[in-house]
């Protein structure tokens, strides 16, 4: 009886090779001996990180959006981008788990777990890949024609983009069914490595208006506004959080290039088991470079520890003015209720009457 199962079993794993996986290219599972300890390292790595993504990239999205004060274009982006990091640590990673336990102990492994890896790496890295352009561009509108950003840069418009964004990429993955897996994934690293080269342009297009407006502002003996310093900081802070994911997720997009573009040949998966997973961990990390760089994002997530998931409670810290006045302030309300171009068209009687209040007003990101 052992022989017969045993004989079934490896009768099983060898012809799970041949096994046509829809659009899938086939699996070279008979080669899992040369990259059994890469897939259980990386399978552990992804199985620590995965439940970080998930709540990091939770809570950053959570505080964005239900914080009125931080639904503005900039950090309304943000927001999307934790989302999307959000599925790689619900989704993504967990289906790698599988993916490479599976192939190290059965040496196989099911169409329906490729198809998740497949399909989800694919719309997560593209709509990543977008949004970060979108930031990118979001910057570089604020601090190119800062009198017209708020006229040509609203959140409404925004939003819209995003879901362009959305169902691009998905529109792009579903057409591998058509027969055109080939053509599909190209057009995928294509679309990714422009958006590549266009925010490195960009962010080097910022970078010299920065430059130059700190140099005329040394030549004039000028006082910059507080508004443009605003821009600028935070023009610095989406370079750090660009300048991160591109350096965690540029490995595996040379790789795929040079593996199903150029059709180089690879001695090994392992590039692909380390490669992704560099990228996948990128996740965890994004948002805490969010909270490190984005300091109001980081008093946010700090109301929402104390608070949890109390919605009344976030909308509180917002709007509430008798917590400024009795000097309990969380920093959220204060920035909130004491923003500078408000005071100046409604002055603010809790303001006038805070010290606190005033120098937090003048501090905003």
């Amino acid at each position: 009886m052992n022989t017969t199962a045993n004989s079934s079993y490896l009768s099983r794993n060898f012809s799970g090779s041949d096994e046509e996986c829809f659009f899938l290219p086939d699996a070279e599972f008979e080669k899992i001996y040369l990259r059994y300890k890469s897939n259980l390292i990386t399978a552990i790595i992804n199985a620590v990180f995965a439940p970080v993504a998930v709540a990091a990239n939770l809570v950053v999205a959570f505080v964005i959006f239900r914080s009125p004060h931080l639904r503005r274009p900039s950090t309304f982006l943000l927001g999307c981008l934790a989302i999307c990091d959000l599925l790689v640590g619900l989704l993504e990673q967990p289906s790698y788990v599988a993916f490479r336990l599976l192939e190290n102990h059965i040496n196989y492994v099911p169409c329906s777990i490729r198809m998740l890896y497949s399909t989800g790496f694919y719309i997560c890295y593209g709509v990543s890949f977008m949004t970060l352009s979108a930031i990118s561009c979001e910057r570089f509108v604020a601090l190119a024609l800062h009198l017209r950003y708020q006229e040509l840069v609203t959140t409404r418009r925004v939003f819209r983009i995003v879901i362009l964004i959305w169902s691009t990429d998905i529109v792009l993955t579903a057409l591998q069914w058509a027969g055109i897996n080939t053509v599909i994934r190209a057009i995928h690293l294509v679309l990714w490595c422009t958006c590549l080269v266009s925010s490195g342009f960009i962010h080097y297009r910022i970078a010299r208006i920065v430059r130059r407006h700190q140099k005329l502002i040394k030549m004039q003996q000028q006082t910059t506004s507080s508004r443009y310093k605003r821009q600028t900081k935070l023009a610095m802070n989406i370079a750090y959080i660009v300048g991160i994911y591109f350096f965690f997720n540029i490995p595996v997009l040379f790789v795929t290039i040079y593996h199903q573009i150029a059709s180089g040949s690879l001695s090994t998966y392992d590039f692909y088991s380390w490669t992704e997973t560099i990228a996948f961990c990128n996740s965890a990390i994004n948002p805490f470079v969010c909270i490190w760089r984005s300091r109001e994002i980081r008093k946010a997530v700090g109301v929402f520890l104390k608070k949890g998931f109390c919605s009344d409670d976030l909308r509180l810290e917002d709007h509430d003015s008798t917590s400024v006045n009795k000097g309990k302030g969380t920093g959220i309300a204060v920035k909130y209720n004491c923003d500078k171009k408000k005071n100046e068209e409604t002055p603010n009687v809790q303001c006038r009457d805070n010290p606190v209040c005033i120098a937090e007003s003048t501090e905003r990101i």
